[in-house]
């Protein structure tokens, strides 16, 4: 018809599932892509499907989507914490051979990476160097000793983050800034189970002050509010985050 060849490849993909049934409008089990996109983020669901090989089936159920929501928030909670180490400066410092050990190990998850995806697309392993690279990489940074030179730490989160951001230009993930990721979440969160951001936030804010005044009991009890509503705090020396469960 067009005069031009068809396809260079012909990829047949897996059928998607919905809670072990076949997915189809007759069974009313299906959903659309836009009604999804209202519940999650949009890289939640590439992820759930990456997460498979594509040729294999997919089954979609809740707690599988919240299973990969869970895991793409460790990816960016890593690139949070690379974020923040990156603002440092420290340039004109020597790079420690300790730091160039760990790079050298990075770069073979980099190359393991590569690897998987040329061994005929297969996301669901390379998407497995990349959650090893989240648990080395965390354990490093929770790990280094204090006395341990800061630009060891950032030429390794520097290296954490191109290797990452590489990869998602790959998969088309990680493209949020981490601080715009974990906002979208919650609000997309909060709108599912009939929370109220602003509520919750002026709880924050009033265990802050209770904190800040030495208040134990009271800011305990604000926490525990919190967790009951499925949210969760984490306090660092920058201030008090926050996510929903």
């Amino acid at each position: 018809a067009t005069g031009k060849p068809f396809a260079n490849y012909w990829l047949h993909n897996g059928f998607v599932k919905v809670d072990h049934e076949k997915m189809s409008k007759s069974l009313g089990n299906f959903f659309t892509i836009h009604a999804m996109l209202e519940r999650y983020h949009p890289e939640v669901l590439r992820l759930f499907i990456l997460q498979s090989h594509y040729r294999s089936p997919l089954d979609f159920s809740e707690a599988s989507i919240m299973e990969v929501r869970s895991g793409l928030e460790r990816f960016y909670a890593l690139l949070k914490t690379v974020k923040d180490i990156l603002k440092t400066n420290c340039s004109g410092e020597e790079l420690p051979a300790a730091a160039q050990d760990m790079m050298q190990h990075l770069a073979s998850h980099k190359k393991h990476f590569a690897e998987a995806m040329e061994d005929d697309f297969n996301t669901a392993r390379a998407i497995g160097h990349l959650f090893e690279m989240v648990r080395e990489a965390n354990h490093y940074f929770e790990n280094t000793p204090k006395n341990v030179s800061p630009s060891q730490k950032i030429a390794v989160a520097g290296m954490v983050r191109d290797i990452f951001l590489g990869a998602g230009q790959v998969l088309g993930l990680f493209q949020d800034d981490p601080d715009e990721y974990f906002r979208k979440d919650r609000q997309k969160e909060a709108a599912k189970r009939g929370l109220n951001i602003a509520d919750i936030e002026s709880l924050i804010e009033e265990r802050n002050l209770a904190r800040s005044q030495k208040e134990w009991q009271k800011a305990d009890e604000i926490r525990k509010i919190l967790t009951d509503r499925g949210i969760t705090l984490k306090d660092s020396p920058s201030g008090t985050s926050w996510s929903i469960d």
